[in-house]
């Protein structure tokens, strides 16, 4: 049995559902695989190497006369420093 003619066209002739449903499908898709390729991007990513974070109190103090001046610096927490990698430098403005 044949599907008349008119029938085969009042089911191509509402198409426009159709479309919109793809292209919703494929903005998703699209939208999925460019999450994906982003996240793998940034997880691959090398992590920075571990830096000694170090912490000091320092406190400057004047001599009675003025003559003399003096720096206090205490290590408070971090890693242990050695005696052959520590190194502490001041400067003056005047």
């Amino acid at each position: 049995m044949k599907v008349p003619l008119a029938g085969r066209r009042a089911f191509r002739g509402n198409l426009r559902g159709v479309s919109e449903i793809l292209g919703t499908i494929m903005i998703l898709s699209l939208t999925v695989v460019l999450f994906s390729a982003i996240f793998y991007f940034v997880s691959t990513l090398p992590t920075p190497p571990n830096q000694a974070n170090s912490q000091f109190n320092a406190a400057l103090g004047v001599s009675a006369g003025g003559t003399e001046a003096f720096v206090n610096v205490s290590y408070v927490a971090g890693p242990l420093l050695t005696n052959a990698a520590t190194e502490i430098f001041l400067s003056s403005s005047t």
